[in-house]
């Protein structure tokens, strides 16, 4: 009975299941069992070339809130340049970068935190917010294509 393949396939998927509950306990997200995880990674590695599935573009959520801080944006993706002391223009108001936040889970998992500009205090660096700015392609261009297109410009005058 101890060597039998399938009494240890019974274990494993028994002590697999318990991990994924424990995990799902502690994230809110059930992960998949592995055997259908590498499946479907391989599926896809064979249809798009890539292992990982890209996240979700969804536009930015914006909360006001009181206390601590006065604004926070919650986005899909990282805002490198967005530290302490740079503001931030939205809504015809400043506002400083005071934190990053990560959340463990969702859609949104890069959550920054501002607060008003005091009328004293002075701007350094300014940056104007739009919440749809996450669906715009940040992608610089290689170094070929750079290379061409400063070529164009030149070549065009």
């Amino acid at each position: 009975m101890y060597v039998h393949p399938l009494t240890w396939l019974i274990c494993y998927f028994g002590v697999e299941g318990a991990v994924r509950a424990m995990s799902g306990l502690a994230t809110h997200e059930v992960p998949g069992t592995l055997p259908l995880v590498l499946l479907d990674r391989a599926v896809r590695l064979a249809k798009t070339g890539e292992w990982r599935v890209k996240p979700r573009l969804v536009e930015d959520e914006v909360t006001r809130g009181d206390g601590i801080w006065d604004l926070k944006i919650a986005s899909c993706k990282p805002k490198a340049h967005w530290k302490y002391p740079l503001t931030i223009r939205y809504g015809g108001q400043f506002f400083q970068v005071q934190g990053e936040e990560h959340a463990a889970t969702g859609g949104r998992p890069h959550v920054y935190l501002l607060r008003s500009l005091p009328a004293s205090e002075i701007i350094r660096g300014l940056e104007d917010y739009e919440p749809h700015v996450a669906f715009v392609e940040d992608n610089p261009p290689g170094f070929f294509a750079a290379v061409y297109g400063e070529m164009r410009k030149k070549f065009a005058k």
